[in-house]
C-alpha cells in the first residue's frame, strides 16, 4: 500500500513540475517576444495529449519484474493431475494452460510467455524427479 501512495505521490510531483515547466517556457517565450530574440529551446519530450495532470498507465512504474504464472507448489499439483498417462511435453504444457483458465484469455504474446514458463516447470520437474522421461519422448509422474 505505502509503494502505491509513494507513486501516486511523485505522479502527482511530476505533474506539478510539468505544469511548471512549461508555465516558465512560456515567460521565456514572451520575454523574447518583448526583446526581439529567439529563444533557443532544447529539444523536449512533449507530453501527449490528455496527460497533463494524469499519470498515465504506461508511465506507472511495474511492481515487479516478472509475471508469476504459478503459485508456489501448484506446478506439481497440475503435473500430478495431468501426466497420470504418458504424454508429449507440449500435450501437458497445453492440458495445464487449460486447467489454468488461459487457453483462451490470453493475448498471442503472454500465451507464448506462459507456454515458456509452463515448460520450464515441466523441466524442472524432470530434474527433480517429479516426472519421468520415456524413451520415446513421452512424459509421466514419477
Amino acid at each position: 500500500m505505502a509503494l502505491a501512495q509513494t507513486i501516486h505521490s511523485l505522479e502527482a510531483q511530476r505533474a506539478r513540475l510539468r505544469r511548471e515547466i512549461a508555465d516558465v517556457e512560456r515567460r521565456l517565450a514572451a520575454v523574447a517576444k518583448a526583446v526581439g530574440t529567439a529563444v533557443p529551446s532544447a529539444p523536449t519530450r512533449a507530453a501527449p495529449a490528455g496527460a497533463v495532470g494524469k499519470p498515465s498507465r504506461s508511465g506507472r512504474a511495474k511492481k515487479s519484474g516478472r509475471h508469476a504464472w504459478f503459485v508456489r507448489g501448484e506446478v506439481t499439483q497440475l503435473l500430478r493431475r495431468v501426466a497420470r498417462t504418458p504424454k508429449p511435453p507440449a500435450e501437458v504444457v497445453r492440458e495445464i494452460g487449460a486447467l489454468k483458465g488461459y487457453e483462451q484469455g490470453l493475448s498471442q504474446q503472454d500465451r507464448l510467455r506462459f507456454q515458456t514458463a509452463a515448460f520450464m516447470a515441466v523441466n524442472h520437474a524432470l530434474k527433480t524427479g517429479t516426472l519421468r522421461r520415456r524413451r520415446d519422448g513421452m512424459v509421466s509422474i514419477a
